[in-house]
């Protein structure tokens, strides 16, 4: 079946302290079709993989831009009072509750939203992969000192973070959601029901606006690399035969998290939305980057065509599921995770060899 999928990113999430997200993945929209007819690789149309790329960052960009200023301002307001929080708080709590609020609506819905339809992607294709450690999947040097980045982030006060992590998920989510003790400005009530849950807290602000003018940087970069690039046939099935295999890895970071613990979840990242997402964002960047070369493997193997093509949807599909299921309610144990886990494992390392063999027969080696 030949199509071009989309996931919406902008769908309205409401957020509540108790983590019970409403889902940012909703539906998948109806977009141009992309031909699946046998074509040569010396023919290829890969123009629409680099349109949907440049969508995403675009939005991604535009978000940062929204969390800048708004970390900004909430500095300036926090500046001003002598970094006292709990002055803060006793003054203009109730104004800025919601102000969190709609920033972590912000960082879920344009900024880490949009990132994750990118990641397939830029974390598949040698020439972009850099910046998906820079900005989603790095770690830290404390984690990882042989491979994390060595990049520094200096924040408003001169303080200078040394191979940080990344910026989304070591930085901002923790200061965002208050789950790292050191970039929390004030525990508070948020709600007023007399318990601090996870999630309630004034961040830090020097690490906010450092870390999100560190984030915003970034972004800009990953436009103005993804403006220079130019897909070729080996980065589209790079990018695949990179990134199916990993899918059954993000289960456990969702087995850890909050939604599957809820209050006994002691992570620090994967906290603003359910990581069952991500993997469908990811998903549907390799959907769209399938599509536009189906078409090669047609012309050599029709049959294989047909089963990546079925099997990326398998694992669409089986994903997803199990997200509505969560977002009606059900709360999966780590155990039902694991279980999930080892399905999807079977599921991608089926597609990876499909498209191992898809590559050997058209003769295409994987980008460098």
């Amino acid at each position: 079946m030949s199509r071009f999928r989309r996931l919406g990113a902008g769908v309205a999430l409401t957020l509540v302290m108790s983590f019970s997200f409403v889902p940012l993945v909703a539906a998948q929209e109806a977009t141009p079709v992309v031909s699946a007819s046998p074509v040569a690789v010396e023919d290829l149309e890969l123009s629409g993989i680099k349109t949907y790329l440049v969508e995403r960052v675009d939005a991604v960009v535009a978000g940062n831009a929204t969390l800048l200023a708004a970390a900004q301002q909430y500095y300036d307001l926090v500046s001003a009072n002598d970094f006292d929080y709990q002055a803060v708080w006793d003054q203009f709590g109730p104004v800025l509750v919601p102000e969190i609020e709609k920033a972590r609506d912000v960082w879920i819905n344009q900024s880490s939203g949009n990132y994750e339809l990118s990641e397939g992607i830029v974390a598949g294709v040698p020439a972009l992969s850099y910046y998906d450690l820079l900005l989603d999947a790095g770690a830290s040097g404390e984690e990882d000192p042989a491979n994390a980045l060595d990049n520094e982030v200096t924040l408003p006060d001169g303080t200078v973070l040394q191979s940080p992590g990344s910026f989304y998920h070591h930085l901002t989510e923790p200061a965002l959601w208050g789950t790292h003790p050191d970039y929390v400005g004030l525990k508070v009530d948020f709600d007023g029901d007399g318990t601090i849950e996870i999630g309630e807290a004034l961040p830090d602000a020097n690490f906010l606006l450092g870390t999100m003018q560190g984030l915003n940087q970034a972004s800009l970069d990953l436009q103005a690399a993804v403006a220079a690039w130019e897909p070729t046939p080996e980065d589209a099935f790079t990018a695949l035969l990179t990134m199916v295999p990993t899918m059954n890895e993000y289960f456990d970071d969702w087995k850890n998290s909050p939604f599957v613990l809820g209050q006994d979840s002691t992570a620090e990242s994967f906290v603003a939305v359910s990581r069952l997402v991500d993997v469908a964002g990811i998903l549907n960047g390799l959907l769209v980057t399938y599509d536009h070369v189906q078409g090669v493997v047609l012309s050599v193997n029709p049959e294989l065509a047909a089963q990546i093509d079925a099997g990326l949807d398998e694992m669409m599909a089986f994903v997803t599921d199990i997200h509505a299921q969560e977002d009606g309610g059900t709360r999966f144990t780590p155990e039902q995770a694991d279980i999930f886990a080892a399905q999807m494992e079977e599921m991608s390392s089926a597609s990876a060899g499909q498209i191992t063999q898809a590559m050997a027969l058209l003769g295409i080696e994987p980008a460098s």
